[in-house]
This record gives structure tokens, sequence and C-alpha cells, in this order.
């Protein structure tokens, strides 16, 4: 009985080193002949994992209020934006190459896009809610009259334009601000 105790222990101490190793040891990499072992992998994702979950919170929160405004990104809109960044960098592997010289994937992407998607929609959103006088648009184009040049009258719609967007932008920012202020984020 003794003898069946001990094996089972020796049994399982082997294992367990076994499985320490193999964990901690396998190779995951290596920069020019120098192996990079699962231990430096987790050891580094550890130190990162704080921040990473930071951001996921940020980004659930950012989309729980997108939706709250009713605002969203179609699968066929994030596709479009996809396959132009497919384009720009010479097809799907290239950019992925790019992607993991810059520590990003194609998921990290995706969000990226339907973040800015849903920016501009939302900008757009508030920027059709802005209420103006003439004087208001007066002030703006006196403020910005090096985008427009000296003709006022010919250019009053793009003032307008760019007046709605403004502060269309403003209204976005104070809305994110006040939304944020609400979200208590734990890492544990």
């Amino acid at each position: 009985m003794k003898n069946n105790v001990m094996y089972l222990v020796l049994g399982s101490l082997v294992v367990g080193l076994f499985w320490f190793a193999t964990e901690n040891f396998m190779p995951v990499g290596d920069i020019n002949g120098k192996v990079i072992y699962r231990y430096e992998l987790n050891s580094r994702a550890r130190s990162m994992s704080g921040n990473i979950i930071k951001n996921i919170a940020k980004d659930k929160a950012y989309f729980k209020a997108m939706d709250e405004l009713g605002i969203t990104a179609t699968d066929n809109e994030m596709q479009n934006e996809l396959q132009g960044y497919y384009d720009r960098y010479g097809g799907e592997v290239e950019l992925k190459n790019v992607l993991l010289d810059t520590q990003g994937d194609v998921e990290s992407l995706k969000n990226i896009i339907k973040k800015g998607i849903l920016s501009e929609k939302a900008i757009n959103y508030f920027a059709n809610k802005v209420n103006m006088s003439e004087k208001d648009l007066i002030e703006y184009y006196k403020q910005n009259k090096d985008k427009y040049g000296d003709d006022y009258d010919s250019k009053k719609e793009q003032i307008r334009g760019g007046f709605k967007l403004e502060q269309g932008n403003k209204l976005y920012e104070e809305y994110l601000d006040e939304y944020e202020s609400k979200v208590c984020i734990k890492v544990y």
C-alpha cells in the first residue's frame, strides 16, 4: 500500500513538473534564433491585462452609449471600410502583416472601424440638433474666414454645414464625457 501511494505521489509530481515545463517553456516564437518562451509571453500579457480590460470596458460603454442614441454601424458599412484597408495595403495578407508589426489584428481594426463609423454618425446626429441664428453663422464665418474665402453669400451653405458639424462635435464630446462620468470600470 505504501508503495502505491509513493508511486502515485511520484507520478503526480512528474506529471506536474512535465505540465509546468511544457506550459511555461513551450516555444512561441524566436528572434534571430533566440527562443521566446510561453512564460515570457504570459508575463507580458499579465502586465498589459489591466489596460486591455479597461479598453474593453470603455468600448462596451461606448457601444452602449451609441445604442442608446439609436446609432448603429451595419455589417455592410464595416465590410466596405475594411475592404478599403485591404485595398490600401495590397490585400488581406499584407494588411495582417502590417497589423502584426504594429501589435494589432483584424478584430482590433474592425473595432476601430466600427467606432469610427459610429462616431461620424453620432456627430451628424448631434449636428442635426443644432439651432443657429444668422448672427451665430456670421460669427463662425469670421472666425473661419481663411477656410471659406471672402464671399460669405456664395459659401453660406458650406459655412452652415461647417458650423453644424463643429457644434455637433462639441455636443458629441459633451455627451460622451457625461456618459463616461457615470461608468465605473473595475479591474480585478
